[in-house]
């Protein structure tokens, strides 16, 4: 029976799999953009409840062209009663941001240029706190988990290029191509400036929703999360929707490789705009 097992369990692995390429295949013809996120960790458990963990994570989110994230998190569990788990913890993060051009609009209202800041990495310090409830049913464990976190952006120096002065297409100087009024117009580069991104925190409830499947005989367990990011600093207002769908593999007691797609909806301290992404973690136990 254990090669007919084995074979099944396979077999499920394969088409969870395949359902995360075609998954990834549809974000491609929405044109949304496209992530890599990768992680690995460790638990280790200090007492029956209460154990220590550590992560460091990578992420590549603009079409998985550069870099855009790396960070290093570590927290502890507690586990006063079964089916009730409570989460402390902090988060070193060391963001990319990407080149941003804005209009630049003269004292008359009238717009006659652009600002563009280069691309720059900050640093970010976040800390959490968190409680998670769970249910079992059956082969299923239903769980609802709700994270209050606060990010604190340290102040960053950037630099910034100031256009202005229309110009003709074959100037020789640098310049800057816009379309901002529709006609398309040629800016020459006026002056290199310094903009001071100052040190701003932000405050969000996360809710997660989530539901596992431990299915019978098989090492592989499908799970689906729906998590919503509430921001506190601007009035309660939902900033953000994440999806996540995907599989915990446990190789043993010890070893599991967690593999999902992420579907991530609006804006907040960690993305902007949609965005699809192939998640990758791994965690050792002891």
């Amino acid at each position: 029976m254990k090669p007919l097992t084995n074979m099944l369990a396979n077999s499920r692995l394969r088409l969870l799999l395949v359902s995360l390429a075609l998954g990834m295949g549809t974000s491609t013809f929405a044109q949304d953009k496209f992530g890599l996120w990768t992680e690995a960790g460790f638990d280790k458990a200090i007492s029956k409840k209460v154990s220590l963990g550590m992560d460091l994570g990578f992420r590549a989110n603009d079409n998985v062209g550069e870099a855009s994230r790396f960070d290093l998190g570590a927290g502890f569990t507690y586990k006063p009663v079964r089916g009730l788990k409570f989460g402390l913890g902090y988060v070193l993060i060391d963001q990319h941001n990407p080149r941003e051009v804005k209009a630049h609009f003269n004292s008359s209202g009238n717009w006659n240029g652009f600002n563009v800041d280069h691309d720059f990495w900050r640093l970010k310090n976040r800390f959490y706190f968190d409680a998670t409830g769970k249910l079992d049913i059956g082969r299923f464990s239903f769980s609802l988990r709700e994270r209050y976190q606060a990010t604190v952006y340290n102040a960053k120096h950037v630099d910034r290029d100031k256009y202005r002065g229309i110009v003709t297409e074959d100037y020789d100087g640098e310049k800057i191509y816009g379309e901002y009024d529709g006609t398309g117009r040629w800016y020459a580069l006026d002056e290199n400036d310094d903009d001071y991104k100052e040190a701003k925190t932000k405050q969000y409830l996360r809710s997660r929703l989530g539901v596992e499947w431990n299915i019978r005989h098989c090492n592989v367990d499908p799970f689906a999360t729906f998590e919503v990011s509430n921001n506190l600093t601007e009035g309660f207002s939902l900033d953000k929707k994440r999806l996540t769908a995907g599989v915990d593999w446990k190789l043993n007691k010890q070893h599991t490789i967690t593999a999902a797609y992420v579907y991530t909806s609006g804006d907040d301290d960690d993305d902007e705009g949609n965005l699809h992404a192939l998640s990758i973690s791994y965690k050792f136990k002891f």
